[in-house]
């Protein structure tokens, strides 16, 4: 039998001064659909809110990064190519991976990869919480079905109308 170590707690999800329980709301027992159909859209709203303002952060730091960049080139053109102990002759190569070295350039290429994280986590938050809430409702159908057949039964009948009223036999 394999070991399977604990799944740890999930952190809080803190924005701004809003907090999100992931923990408490992905590993809930619901009862009911409706307990669940109340809690988790609105963190799936919530959520889905932040990806957006975080897409575009990542967009503007996306824009900010090609900035720093386009300044590290032409500052390193203008003469600041050798002054910065990168060689005499600034050929385009060179210029390319120096403008890579340039601080500007290294920090913005730091935030715009946290802001990429920070959106795939929102991403995957996302989907987990739809995940759970998906289950819930497959669960409470699963369960209406065990405890009272005769749903199930009018289901089918009404299912096999609508096909054959639908579907023509091929034998006719």
């Amino acid at each position: 039998m394999p070991f399977h170590p604990p799944v740890p707690r999930l952190k809080n999800l803190r924005i701004g001064n809003e907090v999100l329980d992931l923990d408490r709301l992905l590993n809930a027992d619901y009862e009911n659909v409706a307990e669940a159909s109340e809690k988790l859209p609105a963190a799936i709203s919530w959520l889905s809110y932040q990806r957006a303002a975080m897409t575009e952060q990542v967009m503007l730091f996306d824009r900010r990064e090609e900035q720093a960049k386009a300044e590290a080139y032409f500052a390193l053109k203008n003469g600041e190519f050798e002054a910065r102990g990168h060689g005499i002759k600034p050929t385009d190569a060179a210029l390319k991976m120096a403008v890579l070295l340039d601080p500007a350039v290294i920090q913005s290429g730091k935030d715009f990869a946290r802001y990429k994280r920070h959106l795939a986590l929102y991403s995957g938050q996302i989907e987990a919480l739809r995940s759970k809430l998906e289950l819930v409702r497959t669960s409470e159908a699963t369960r209406r079905r065990l405890i009272d057949p005769a749903d199930e039964d009018q289901e089918l009948r009404t299912l096999t109308h609508q096909t054959s009223d639908t579907t023509p036999d091929p034998n006719e």
